[in-house]
């Protein structure tokens, strides 16, 4: 009956001492993918994805998780990304991100400047930003900001526009620091 049960559940039972004095000996084994076995009733059986999706997270370089390791239970695995990245999806590789400002805004605040991560899938690509007018970025450090008056704010020079009087502007510093 409980061998019957077992083999019901696709399990293979077999009896190694068949001789009257040897019962209850016989052994219940779960079938691929399963794994477990049990001695005179059906085994419990355990299917653990992450033993063959693994390989599809270990290949993203996540880090395979399966909540339910019951064999009834299938694509319920997660990969997760790996710090300092975030990111978590089920039953495929996530998509893994990092918001770089979050570690390195003081170095732009710090000199006025704005802090942009433009590709939170990449790492070391963060950017200090000049604050308008003044003009400037650098990746991974502040930015050398350039402020040239006559582009941004020289729009009269002596009360009239400095081409209708047939004058040249010059900002002899730029340097917007």
């Amino acid at each position: 009956t409980r061998r019957a049960h077992a083999k019901n559940a696709g399990q293979t039972c077999e009896d190694k001492n068949t001789g009257v004095h040897d019962l209850k000996d016989w052994v219940c084994t779960c079938p691929t993918p399963g794994v477990g076995s049990a001695t005179a009733k059906p085994a419990t059986c355990v299917c653990d994805e992450c033993k063959d999706a693994s390989q599809k997270c270990a290949a993203a370089n996540q880090i395979c998780f399966d909540p339910n390791t019951d064999c009834n239970s299938k694509d319920d695995y997660t990969c997760e990304c790996e710090a300092p990245y975030s990111g978590t999806a089920v039953a495929q590789p996530a998509t893994c991100k990092v918001d770089e400002c979050k570690e390195n805004n003081a170095t732009c605040t710090a000199v006025g400047q704005t802090c942009n991560d433009p590709d939170q899938t990449r790492l070391d690509d963060w950017q200090c930003l000049c604050p308008p007018p003044s003009t400037g970025m650098a990746v991974g450090q502040a930015a050398d900001c350039k402020l040239d008056e006559c582009v941004e704010t020289c729009a009269t020079c002596a009360g009239t526009t400095c081409s209708d009087a047939d004058q040249t502007c010059k900002d002899p510093n730029t340097d917007a620091s």
